[in-house]
Order: C-alpha cells, then structure tokens, then sequence
C-alpha cells in the first residue's frame, strides 16, 4: 500500500472601514473573488439535495461508521483518531470516509444536475453569481467540479489548476466541452479523482523484461472511479503500476498535515494557489474553520493575505469566533459574516 500509508511516498482586520455596513459584492471589487472553501460549504447540499441515504459526512457520522463509536472519547478528537490508525498502517476508517464522500457525490451531484432539479438552489445561483471566480477548497469532494462541468465552465483536463491527463469515450457525434476550463478548482489536500505517475514500465527488445523507467517529471491522471458517469464523456484510465486507490490521493485528516503538503501533486496546486491569492481581492472563506489541525495548510495563505493587505471575509455561522482567533496570529483586514452558506445565498450574497 502506497501513498499516506507508506512513509517512502513522501520522497517521490477586521475591515478598517467598518463604517460601511453593507456593500453589495459586485458593487464592492472590479473582479469576482478568490473563495476559500471548506466543509461547511457542503452541509447545505444534505437538505438541497433531499436525499437522505446518501450525505456528505459529519463528525459525528465519521465517529460512527469509520470507528464504530457513540461519540469522540474525551480527550481525543478525530484527526487523532485517523492518526492512531494510520501509524498502525490501518486505512479501513478511511477507506470508509472516501466510500462515504464518493457516494454523497454521485447520488448529490446526480440530483443537482437531473432534469428536474430546481435551479434556483444556493450552489447554483452562487455559481451563477461569481462567473468568473477560482476556488481553493480543503475538501476532499468533487461537488463544485460536477456542477461546473455540467454548466460547462470546466473540465477536469486543466480545471484542477495543472495539466491533467484525460481519456474520453469514442462517441459518433462529438460532445460540447469547453475549450477551456473557466472556473478553477484547486484540491490543496488532494482529490479522490487525480493521482500522479512518476514511473512507467518498458519492455526490453531482446529478452521481453520490463523495465521501470521513471519519468523526469509525474503526470497526473483523472481516474474518477465511482464518480465517472458524473464527467461524461470522460472515462477511467485503465490502471497502471503507479496506480493509487482514491482513498490513498488525499492528505488524511490527522493533526499534522505538514509532510504531506509536499507531496508532487498537492505542492503543485499548492504553489498555484499562492499566486491566486497574490492575485485577487478580497478572499472570500465558506464554511472554513481555520482548526488548529489546518494551520500548516492555511498558515501561509494567510502570511500572503496579510503581506499583501488583503481583504477576507469569514462565511460561517461561527464566523466571529474564527476571527477573533486568526487575528491573535495574522494582522488581517477580516469581516465575519454569521450565516450559513445557505443563509448567505438567501441573503443576496451581501457582505456586511
């Protein structure tokens, strides 16, 4: 087992202005923002999508199926659950939690783009509000990409932010995609959907061995398992010998995430993500609880917001507390808006 599992993977201001109550965003920046996603972001596509079998997971869920507890035993938390595991070289629990987001996004995307959905749903009208945004996102899922491609404003082969190598079915009447991708989606802890290669297998000519021939540098590959019949017309690349399950493609939620962000394609879409941040204004977070378990993920994205004076609104229902704590370490020029996603898009999308 390779990947996280295997330790020799790793070598391959608050506003100064708060005299303006309510600002409108398009009245507020010439350009769409960068947002900033996190779980929350997700949990109001459980109610949306009114399909209870299949949800994107909380803690509690996570407790349950993935550990076979009521609750997180006191004293512990579960990244130090996923932890405990993973050193005994245990990738069951999270196989389960990439079994469970996998399913919520096949069954949540399917109902989300089906012929009959209502349209007027938050994620659609923030998709149709924010054209031209880009999104850094923490999460694991694939839900902005499904609705993006439906909409055609993305395709996996340059949406993740990188050059990505795609495979699609052979159809008699070509299919419309975009020629490029206009909303970018940049997994900072890895996607279920890419893995690299790093290495490929030749034949010798004269005695019919193969050779492991490394690359001089990974390409990386959509292989969307489960998810394929949400990307039509894409289709999976067969498996080869730098093949990775899905679950093995993402940095597990432990503790500390440091070592892993420097794996090939995560530091990538890492370092692509730092330019986005230099670049626009303001930044938007949904549903991002800055934890303490992140701060080597987020640390410096924040250093360049605060570098570069930045502007970042905080969308949750928590959002003052999770101001009021980055602020002890970064000097940010912050708004926290209380309100769910949900609760945002019902707002009109105002920030106050």
């Amino acid at each position: 087992m390779r990947g996280y599992f295997d330790h020799r993977y790793y070598h391959k201001q608050r506003f100064a202005n708060l005299e303006l109550l309510e600002i409108s965003f398009k009245g507020f920046c010439m350009s769409d923002p960068l947002f900033l996603i996190g779980a929350g972001f997700d949990m109001d596509a459980n109610s949306q999508a009114h399909n209870e079998g299949y949800t994107y997971p909380l803690v509690s869920d996570l407790v349950k199926t993935c550990f076979g507890l009521a609750d997180v035993p006191k004293g512990k938390s579960i990244e130090g659950l996923f932890q405990s595991l993973i050193e005994q070289r245990e990738s069951r629990p999270f196989k389960q939690l990439c079994d469970l987001v996998m399913g919520a996004d096949y069954q949540i995307g399917k109902y989300f783009t089906g012929d009959n959905t209502q349209r007027k749903n938050p994620y659609f009208l923030f998709l149709e509000e924010f054209q031209s945004s880009h999104f850094l996102t923490f999460n694991y899922d694939s839900l902005l990409e499904i609705l993006l491609f439906h909409m055609k404003r993305w395709k996996p082969d340059d949406g993740y932010g990188i050059d990505i190598v795609t495979e699609q079915q052979t159809l008699v009447l070509p299919y419309q995609l975009p020629e490029r991708s206009r909303n970018l989606v940049l997994h900072l802890h890895g996607t279920f959907c890419v893995y690299p290669v790093e290495f490929y297998l030749e034949k010798d000519g004269i005695n019919s061995i193969e050779w492991i021939k490394n690359l001089d540098k990974p390409r990386y590959v959509f292989d969307p398992d489960s998810l394929t019949h949400r990307f039509f017309p894409y289709r999976r690349i067969l498996p080869g010998p730098s093949y990775s399950f899905p679950y093995e493609r993402v940095i597990a939620p432990v503790p500390d995430k440091a070592q892993e962000l420097k794996r090939d394609f995560i530091h990538s879409v890492y370092c692509r993500a730092v330019t986005f941040i230099e670049k626009y204004d303001p930044v938007i977070a949904i549903g991002y609880k800055f934890s303490e378990y992140d701060s080597s993920s987020y640390k410096p994205l924040l250093q360049s917001l605060s570098n570069l004076s930045k502007r970042l609104f905080v969308i949750s229902p928590s959002a003052k507390e999770i101001v009021d704590r980055i602020e002890t370490n970064f000097d940010l020029r912050t708004v926290p808006i209380t309100l769910t996603f949900a609760g945002w898009a019902s707002n009109g999308f105002v920030l106050s």
